[in-house]
């Protein structure tokens, strides 16, 4: 899943995830500032095609988080879900069927190792890390620890409001799997695509924040599923 290297220019791409994930715009007029028609990153922001398939892994149980994951198929409508209020900041899914098994204290975690586990952990494992300051909910990786360092030393300002509004499964395999996103930013549609890997070793996912590209505009929600703390 290896994007564009992390750059010196993350600064920018820190600031929209957290606005995006945790409902709190840092420096508010960066995003609806920002140069929407950007074409730096190529080829590598084309859509991925949708897989409509998902590999088995070979244990049903989600390691020592003990999520049960026998249900393989890819979510074609949202799932049942409770939305609960973290860190008294935003909303995240939650489900008894997909995770979060266990909350201990900001993090969040343990979710089936399935498409729909994927999906509930996306949201909740970035949340973690940008708005609990949980570094473990990602894969430790340079590019993250900067990230998470550079976030430490900003300061959260209230800003747009910002809301899950949808989701796309774009790949799912029993080692990694990316999710996109729907993102209402004051009316303003965006996505952004947390690329997530297993973790054998915590029986969990993990987000791999440094290979996550940056949030795009859409246009329009097609495709997406319309999944939101909303209803």
């Amino acid at each position: 899943m290896s994007k564009e290297p992390f750059s010196t220019n993350f600064n920018i791409w820190w600031v929209l995830s957290a606005a995006l994930i945790a409902g709190i715009l840092v420096f508010g007029g960066i995003f609806l500032g920002m140069n929407w028609n950007s074409d730096d990153q190529g080829d590598e922001t084309a859509t991925k095609p949708v897989e409509t398939t998902a590999e088995t892994p070979a244990d049903n149980n989600s390691g020592g988080c003990d999520v049960s994951a026998d249900d393989q198929s890819y979510p074609t409508k949202a799932p049942d879900t409770n939305w609960e209020l973290y860190e008294n900041v935003t909303s995240v899914p939650t489900s008894s069927t997909y995770g979060p098994a266990k909350k201990d204290g900001a993090f969040w975690h343990c979710f089936a190792h399935s498409p729909s586990g994927a999906l509930f952990a996306s949201i909740n494992l970035t949340t973690a890390f940008i708005t609990g300051h949980e570094y473990q909910a990602a894969v430790d990786t340079p590019g993250a620890q900067d990230m998470f360092d550079e976030n430490s030393s900003v300061a959260d300002s209230e800003g747009s409001a910002v809301e899950v509004a949808g989701f796309q499964i774009e790949s799912y395999s029993e080692s990694e799997a990316t999710v996109t996103l729907l993102l209402d930013i004051n009316g303003q549609r965006g996505t952004m695509s947390p690329e997530l890997v297993w973790d054998d070793s915590a029986g969990d996912w993990r987000w791999d924040a440094e290979n996550t590209a940056p949030p795009e505009p859409v246009e329009n929600d097609d495709g997406f599923t319309t999944w939101s703390p909303r209803g």
